[in-house]
């Protein structure tokens, strides 16, 4: 048998795709439990003010903006529900320590989870029981 050069469980290689346009950093993206979006925090700066979280399908298209956070809040990674239908999310709250909120993938409905000075951020929904 040939040799292909790679491992018989290693998967084809894929050509990657650009999804976004505007400029900035893209981190954290996550995928719904279904694959049928994607999130991401952009745009960013190092000190992690000014950006919010957007969804898009896997192609590129429906980019959305689902926070709309001000310029004095920061934030942080965020990770979908177990059903997709809403995202969990680290953001500045309580003596600008991070806090836990959960927001609609509509972008209605932010509510604070945690609400502490303490620092509560990289949110993940665990599984359903």
């Amino acid at each position: 048998m040939a040799s292909t050069g790679r491992c018989p469980s290693q998967p084809p290689r894929t050509t990657t795709t650009t999804l976004t346009s505007f400029e900035g950093y893209y981190l954290d993206p996550a995928y719904t439990p279904d694959g049928s979006q994607i999130l991401f925090r952009s745009p960013e700066s190092e000190d992690f003010l000014d950006c919010d979280i957007w969804t898009m399908h896997p192609d590129g298209t429906g980019l959305r903006q689902v926070t709309h956070a001000g310029p004095s809040t920061k934030v942080y990674s965020a990770s979908f529900s177990p059903d997709g239908t809403a995202i969990t999310v680290g953001m500045s709250g309580i003596d600008d320590q991070a806090d836990v909120y959960t927001i609609g993938i509509d972008g209605t409905g932010l509510a604070p989870v945690t609400r502490t000075s303490a620092w509560d951020s990289a949110p993940d929904w665990g599984p359903m029981f």
